[in-house]
């Protein structure tokens, strides 16, 4: 069975089983290398099941994806949708996969939030949170949270917003999308699959926050000039829920 197929199958079995519905028919694609118990012994085989060393006997295979951050990326923006249709599809996309890829998954997640810890995202996220007339303030939780939501947003927006956060003002609203709340509901689907597939909580070491320190970069400035001259788009966003 190709590694195409094999993906596809076990997202269909999950969804007659009742888990979601349609992922196999928006789950995207993942690149999959086949792998054996006695590798080191064996040539390389294709997926036609060819040798390119002369014919042998077949080994039962198993497969596994190369989660790079190529792959991350494309499994996060096959599932951008509205909230609860892309927790579906996130949960559909990695329950397909061995328990040890959906790990990788997260340590590609978690590599995105390191990405995104920065005093610039920080503040931009204060001022998408915070009410307006008062000084941008948010938790460790709310920026995890938002650094979560951010990364379900897709590779195009989240690169965009790492260059510049002030195009997060840009994202449209939808009217039951909170970002914080989903972003936290996102980030949690990994853990809930991993544990489900593997039998065993995710290891120790892998947190998002706890082991980053304090955010990179420059001083934030929190005037009203400078903040309006930094974020002029989120600035008139949050002027237009005065």
């Amino acid at each position: 069975m190709s590694p195409v197929r094999w993906v596809a199958k076990q997202a269909k079995t999950y969804e007659e089983s009742g888990g979601t519905k349609g992922t196999s028919r928006s789950i995207p694609v993942v690149r999959l290398r086949r792998v054996t118990d006695d590798s080191t012994a064996r040539p390389p085989r294709s997926f036609s099941g060819r040798s390119s060393e002369g014919a042998f006997p077949r080994p039962t295979p198993r497969y596994r994806a190369e989660m790079d951050e190529r792959w991350f990326w494309r499994i996060v923006d096959g599932t951008v949708a509205g909230s609860e249709r892309q927790i579906e599809l996130l949960r559909g996309a990695l329950v397909a996969l061995p328990a040890d890829e959906v790990l990788s998954f997260r340590r590609q997640f978690v590599a995105a939030h390191r990405r995104a810890y920065t005093r610039q995202m920080w503040l931009a996220a204060a001022l998408l949170y915070s009410h307006p007339g008062s000084e941008p303030d948010l938790g460790d939780d709310g920026f995890t949270d938002f650094r979560s939501w951010l990364i379900s947003r897709g590779h195009a927006v989240f690169t965009q917003a790492i260059d510049n956060p002030d195009t997060i003002a840009d994202i449209p609203d939808e009217d039951d999308h909170d970002p914080f709340c989903h972003g936290e509901t996102f980030a949690e689907i990994p853990d809930d699959v991993y544990e489900e597939l593997s039998g065993k909580d995710v290891p120790d070491g892998e947190d998002i926050v706890e082991l980053l320190g304090d955010p990179t970069g420059p001083s934030m400035n929190l005037t009203t000039a400078a903040m309006s001259t930094q974020f002029p788009r989120l600035t008139a966003r949050r002027q237009h829920y005065t």
